[in-house]
């Protein structure tokens, strides 16, 4: 960012059709890492999270209201739609593009008092009520990633959570920053990937390589956390703060897609002895420090990966669902491939519109991306047969598509969208 508040050289997030800029303030403080841990815990480095400014008390700064639906009303509940949902919420059935915005508000409330997490951590429902309108309000009118898609996400991260017996096993303090960090992983994206705005960036090589979005999403969750109107994080003390803020921004970023092999190795590694060490209790007290660290860090990494397939699940949902979700990933993706033409950059692979097909770019995911990552998952999680075995049924089911059905069955989602853009204002 320059002094003068330009952005030379950078696609505007008005240029990719958003509904408001993204507000891409900040750059440096998405970039400037927390404190080591091991620092001396007599003299914690405090850095506030918005101006790089060192406080003597606070883990972070309290901010002004972002002014982005932090008081917006709580919306009615349409009973009949909620009930629907509800029964719903712990399957991998619930086709969230059914509902309207208003009710999947309700259901993302739902998940987390069914959870118990207001009660287990002392967190007031209106402010949660805040915050989950807060992020519906800081995601843009993309066809992909939309608030359908990060309470899709949320809705799976919660139904696998629970089928897997993750979520089980996880503290209240890391069910809560599994739920936050699936309701905030794609905040604010403006409906283009990492490589298209490194691409437009003026800037040299080593800078440009250390920016994603998903560092993006993590500083705006942040933001809407401490939020004055908001403030979820009041009763966290320095340690605690840290804590939650490192496990919430690491889940958000294993969503890059770029650190994929990275987990498919950390996943072979860990495959035999984590569930074993995950959920083995602490029968006494001279091993509970190094069982804490140990079952800390594959709580982690199993949230870690909980989100990936979550972020990728429409392929083991129902196929009238995951038909819905393929149409609509790739109409962005052929968006950015249009908006690339346009502006004379290279096209990413899989947004040229002229050489790919819709189907064919599904078949090629499941074949080489889903697949075999769903295998290895399903050695480190119990219950992930059946899942696989859907994906299996899905990827039978494209072979008797082509592109033309496909649109001819899902492509009237994009006026249902824009009524819904229109009566939230």
């Amino acid at each position: 960012r320059r002094a003068g508040g330009g952005y030379k050289g950078m696609l505007h997030p008005k240029q990719v059709g958003t509904k408001s800029a993204l507000q891409w303030k900040s750059m440096s403080s998405i970039l400037n890492p927390p404190p080591d841990e091991h620092s001396d815990p007599a003299h914690p480095r405090i850095i506030s999270l918005y101006h790089g400014s060192s406080s003597p008390s606070l883990p972070f700064t309290r901010t002004k209201s972002t002014g982005v639906n932090a008081r917006v009303p709580w919306p009615e509940c349409d009973e009949e739609e909620f009930q629907r949902g509800k029964a719903l919420l712990r399957t991998l059935d619930l086709d969230a593009l059914t509902f309207q915005p208003d009710t999947l508000v309700h259901l993302a409330l739902e998940i987390f008092e069914e959870l118990d997490l207001p009660a287990a951590l002392k967190l007031p429902v209106e402010k949660l009520q805040r915050f989950i309108l807060a992020v519906r309000g800081r995601m843009y009118d993309n066809p992909y990633h939309n608030f359908w898609h990060v309470f899709d996400v949320t809705q799976t991260a919660y139904a696998l959570g629970l089928a897997t017996g993750l979520i089980a096993a996880l503290a209240p303090m890391e069910k809560f920053a599994l739920i936050v960090a699936a309701l905030c992983h794609d905040l604010e994206h403006p409906g283009v990937n990492n490589m298209l705005l490194v691409h437009s960036l003026d800037t040299d090589t080593k800078f440009r390589d250390k920016l994603s979005l998903e560092k993006h999403h993590s500083l705006r969750a942040f933001e809407l956390l401490v939020d004055h109107d908001i403030d979820l994080l009041q009763g966290l003390n320095t340690m605690m703060y840290y804590q939650f803020r490192d496990c919430v921004v690491k889940i958000i970023l294993a969503t890059d897609m770029s650190k994929h092999a990275q987990y498919m190795q950390r996943i072979s590694a860990a495959r035999e002895s984590f569930n074993n060490e995950l959920h083995r209790p602490w029968s006494c007290e001279s091993a509970a420090a190094s069982r804490k660290d140990l079952r800390r860090e594959y709580a982690q990494l199993g949230m870690e990966v909980l989100i990936k397939c979550s972020d990728t699940s429409n392929v083991i949902k129902p196929f009238a669902v995951a038909k819905k979700w393929a149409h609509r990933v790739t109409e962005e993706f052929f968006k950015q491939g249009d908006m690339e033409k346009t502006s004379g950059l290279e096209v990413s692979k899989t947004c040229d519109r002229e050489k790919e097909t819709r189907v064919g770019l599904q078949k090629g995911f499941i074949d080489y991306l889903t697949t075999p990552f769903y295998e290895l998952c399903a050695e480190l999680f119990p219950n992930m047969d059946k899942n696989l075995q859907r994906m299996r049924e899905n990827r039978r089911m494209w072979d008797e598509y082509s592109d033309e059905r496909l649109e001819a069955e899902c492509g009237g989602y994009k006026q249902q969208q824009q009524q819904a853009a229109l009566a939230l204002g």
